[in-house]
């Protein structure tokens, strides 16, 4: 009924209640994980707001964020961002100041930041961020700003800036009566545990249990607490904490449905991390062999071959895009992994379940295609061309962490409606 009367209101050519009602149709979709058609909805909503001889500020702000997220979300070979959105404010005559703090402004600030990011344009994904940062509106808001810094350090391979920026995050958390938070600011805490997984997983399990011990529900209003975009970043965080303590089989499911949902919905770089996480969650004392990374490596090349995520690979990205590793069938390329972490052909057989003599013969397959004659003079070549293993790859064969004392499993948490939809 909605959307009936949403296309009524839109073929009524009612000046900014046209605008209105196509950007309605833009929730619907959304609301039906229709998120292409939903980024096109609010596209044409900007684009017909341009004749309005009407103004309406909040509308096409609203309209303003949904496509900067939606651009972040479907990020690939097909669509691009559009950065800077807010500018439009000058061209269409609002009265909106650049530099006032809002929760608006800074939002779009951090998806620019994000497609700079997939650009690999570490200079401008930085200014973005810290404008962001600037834009807080309020403390809860200024975590989530300061969380998504700590996260395009990391994505930058920036560790220890990410830490500081992240160690603010939280000192400013524990101020902060999240209860009483009435948005999605909340959030931010799923964004402060992300950040801190690889640079202090201790203080993770800390953000994230102050999350998921919240008692009061997200507006519904607001929509994104019921859109399949949160589910999908909220068991990703969950699995990255389920990992920290140890409960990797747990870890796994919850990639595993990332990357199920991640793909059905387009969000193509969130099933890409969801792979790379897999491949880094052995389930027992192997390792699940070659098929996450190399369907993540895949994708990579397709969508994002100079963006944060094909740092994510890290040098291993070289085997998919080298002219002679790109030839090798999976096995050889898997023993090639192994080669590069140290490890003998014994070792190898062992890890992969094959018979030493067999992974002699594909050691031989890959002397002949990088024409050299040992091993030595193999992993040389590698290192020559920049082929590399992943920087998880040497902790496979380690024995899974503990769980950290006197904390609890995050198993099943997730009760929403959301939750159980898409589990």
């Amino acid at each position: 009924m909605t959307l009936h009367y949403a296309i009524v209101a839109e073929e009524a050519h009612a000046d900014v209640i046209s605008v209105r009602a196509a950007s309605l149709r833009g929730y619907v979709a959304i609301a039906n994980e229709r998120y292409g058609e939903a980024l096109r909805l609010f596209r044409f909503a900007l684009h017909a707001y341009r004749s309005c001889r009407e103004r309406d500020t909040d509308l096409v702000e609203r309209i303003v964020t949904q496509i900067a997220g939606l651009e972040v979300a479907l990020r690939s070979d097909t669509i691009t961002g559009t950065h800077n959105l807010p500018d439009e404010f000058g061209r269409l005559g609002d009265d909106v100041e650049g530099d006032v703090p809002s929760v608006f402004r800074m939002e779009v600030a951090i998806f620019d930041a994000w497609l700079y990011a997939f650009d690999d344009d570490y200079h401008n994904a930085y200014r973005k961020a810290r404008v962001a940062e600037d834009l807080s509106p309020a403390p809860a808001w200024r975590v989530f700003a300061l969380a998504n810094r700590a996260k395009i350090a990391n994505a930058f391979e920036e560790h220890y800036i990410a830490r500081e920026f992240a160690q603010q995050a939280l000192e400013l958390m524990k101020s902060i009566a999240w209860n009483e938070t009435r948005e999605h600011e909340r959030v931010g805490l799923l964004h402060l545990a992300e950040s801190l997984a690889r640079v202090d997983p201790a203080a993770a399990i800390e953000a994230f249990r102050r999350y998921d011990e919240l008692t009061v529900a997200v507006d519904r209003a607001v929509l994104y607490g019921d859109d399949l975009r949160m589910w999908i970043f909220e068991t990703y965080v969950r699995g990255l904490m389920c990992r920290i303590l140890g409960d990797v089989t747990e870890a796994w499911e919850h990639f595993k449905a990332v990357h199920r949902a991640a793909m059905r919905s387009g969000i193509v770089w969130r099933a890409v991390l969801a792979l790379v996480e897999l491949d880094a969650t052995p389930i027992g004392a192997r390792p699940r062999g070659e098929h996450y990374l190399q369907s993540a490596a895949l994708l990579v090349r397709k969508h994002f071959p100079r963006s944060f995520v094909a740092r994510r690979i890290g040098p291993w990205m070289e085997a998919h895009r080298d002219p002679i590793a790109v030839k090798l069938r999976a096995r050889p390329r898997e023993v090639m992994r192994h080669l590069l972490t140290g490890r003998n052909a014994k070792e190898i057989a062992s890890v992969m379940g094959l018979s030493e003599d067999t992974v002699k013969g594909y050691i031989k397959t890959l002397l002949r295609a990088f024409s050299v004659n040992s091993t030595q003079q193999l992993l040389v070549a590698c290192y020559e061309r920049g082929i590399g293993s992943p920087s998880w790859w040497t902790m496979l064969a380690k024995p899974n962490p503990p769980l950290i004392a006197g904390e609890r499993s995050f198993t099943g948490q997730t009760s929403s409606r959301q939750s159980r939809r898409h589990a």
